[in-house]
């Protein structure tokens, strides 16, 4: 048996003293359990150290709750006691959790709990103030999802207008570019229809309040057709409805138009779509009168005037059509392409003409053909015509002669007039040249007859003017051009012996043989600038020298020539 310290012996008789006042409990400390046992009162103590460590658990609790509030609740629970399945989440109940659980643990882990005994109730404090920590995160937390609530709510629904062409959105202000379409009335050849989607990809109800089309035509013609018969005006969030337009133009060349959309869109309340299209007239118009062209009668011998009937078209007015008149001396003007590569060019391109005078070679057969253009320059011909230009009989002047230049024989004067015809117009006909003068028993009246000359030809100057439409119209005393205009001689008389009615006058200067005669007036004179019976000739008296002249005087003979 141990000796008995005193100074401990004292204390612990203290110890057990005031232990045993406080009731029986069970008393274990190391190697002295067994001395304590002994004494029954001691065991009662011990029993009241128990219940101390039953407090040492509960701090233990606290511990367990500060362990969850750290995201660590499941270790801290397995070591303490099994029943820490009092989520530490909930801040109030699983403090009350924890000291239930206590409880039960104190009366199990008694002797795990000794070795507790002097720092629980300062863990038990330290632990407590991490609860607190713990539920001032929880609060903070939930005023944090407040603000959060509060900026969804400032949102405001709105509208929102999307514009689909052939399933392809498209912007305001966007062009749609159309294939040209053929010019053909209304109702005719017409573009695709072009369809337009709107729908509305907003959350708001989105309303359509105008879709309206504008032209752009110079003429006003609508050639642009806008179709609502589908559209709806009132559109929830993802509803959607249509139009369409067609073009379908009137006039040929470039045309634009453009729809406008009005909604109540915030951002594209007017959206704008252009468009942009041509219109093509590919049809030729349709020669009048089955396409035949007139000849008339000749103008003069170099001139002929053909006319026709005017042409239709689909497009262009009749006013408006133009046409080119071409001739060419073979037959090869029957087309379009082979009057313009083989035809010459009579009239230029002139709009609203009917006829048109044609020059051409005297005795010469010749076409004409007429071709008509419209606004488009689409092109039709007409059927060609033969045309036969008459042969003349051409007049012209000698040089200036005295009257015995024919030397009383119309022979001579013929040789006279063929020297001319040779030195001074090589181009004029050679087969046949007269001397046109009236002999004493040889009139000019007679010649047609007497010398074969063509009575149903022109006559006409050197220069191919007019001077009679035939040999009864030289004869009848009055002329188309006169002899001067017509540029026969630029001199203002010449030797005739004729009088008015184309018989021989006995004025003849002796029948041409003598430039002499004194003191006579004796050369009958037609005069170069009349169109009466004065380019003929006319009576002279002494007392009127300018309508007779002196034989000795010196003038002009006319010519006739012709094949």
């Amino acid at each position: 048996m141990m000796g008995w310290d005193n100074t401990k012996g004292a204390a612990l008789w203290f110890t057990v003293l005031v232990m045993g006042m406080s009731g029986a409990c069970n008393l274990i400390i190391g190697d002295y359990t067994a001395d304590v046992g002994q004494d029954t009162e001691t065991g009662a103590n011990t029993d009241t150290d128990t219940d101390s460590d039953a407090d040492t658990d509960t701090d233990s609790d606290t511990d367990a709750d500060t362990d969850t509030d750290s995201d660590s609740d499941t270790d801290a629970d397995t070591d303490t006691d099994s029943d820490s399945d009092s989520d530490s989440d909930t801040d109030a109940d699983a403090d009350t959790d924890a000291d239930a659980d206590s409880d039960t643990d104190a009366d199990t882990d008694t002797d795990a709990d000794t070795d507790t005994d002097a720092d629980s109730d300062t863990d038990a404090d330290t632990d407590s103030d991490s609860d607190a920590d713990a539920d001032t995160d929880a609060d903070t937390d939930s005023d944090t999802d407040t603000d959060s609530d509060t900026d969804t709510d400032t949102i405001i629904p709105t509208p929102e207008l999307a514009v689909l062409h052939d399933t392809i959105l498209i912007g305001t202000g966007e062009l749609i570019e159309l294939d040209g379409v053929v010019v053909d009335g209304p109702g005719g050849e017409q573009s695709p229809d072009q369809v337009f989607v709107l729908r509305n990809d907003g959350d708001a109800p989105l309303t359509i309040d105008d879709v309206a089309l504008s032209l752009d035509a110079d003429d006003g013609s609508e050639d642009y057709y806008l179709d609502t018969t589908a559209l709806q005006t009132d559109l929830e969030p993802e509803e959607q409805t249509s139009f369409s337009v067609v073009f379908d133009p009137l006039i040929v060349g470039a045309l634009d138009a453009l729809v406008t959309i009005q909604s109540n869109d915030p951002d594209t309340g007017s959206f704008v779509i252009n468009f942009a299209g041509n219109g093509i007239d590919d049809e030729a118009p349709v020669p009048g009168g089955a396409g035949i062209i007139d000849p008339v009668d000749t103008v003069t011998p170099f001139e002929s005037s053909p006319s026709w009937t005017g042409a239709s078209d689909n497009v262009t007015p009749a006013e408006q059509l133009e046409y080119l008149v071409v001739r060419s001396y073979a037959d090869n003007i029957d087309t379009v392409d082979s009057a313009l590569a083989n035809g010459d060019i009579v009239v230029s391109w002139s709009p609203d003409i009917t006829t048109a005078e044609v020059v051409a070679e005297v005795g010469s057969t010749y076409y004409v053909n007429v071709l008509v253009r419209d606004a488009a320059g689409n092109r039709a011909a007409y059927q060609t015509v033969e045309v036969s230009a008459p042969n003349v009989v051409y007049l012209f002047g000698t040089g200036v002669l005295q009257t015995d230049a024919p030397a009383g024989s119309r022979a001579t004067g013929d040789g006279i007039c063929e020297s001319r015809r040779d030195s001074e117009y090589p181009d004029l006909p050679s087969g046949h040249v007269l001397i046109f003068v009236s002999f004493r028993n040889d009139a000019i009246l007679q010649m047609a007859d007497n010398y074969s000359i063509p009575k149903d030809r022109w006559f006409v100057g050197p220069t191919g003017t007019p001077v009679a439409r035939s040999w009864s119209d030289l004869m009848d005393q009055e002329i188309e051009t006169s002899l001067r205009d017509a540029e026969v001689t630029d001199h203002g008389m010449w030797w005739s012996g004729t009088s008015e009615n184309g018989e021989a006058s006995t004025h003849n200067c002796d029948n041409w043989s003598y430039y002499f005669v004194p003191a006579t007036y004796n050369g009958m004179q037609g005069h170069t600038g009349q169109k009466n019976q004065k380019w003929l000739g006319f009576e002279g008296t002494p007392t009127d020298p300018t309508q007779a002249l002196q034989c000795r005087w010196t003038g002009v003979f006319l010519c006739l020539a012709w094949d």
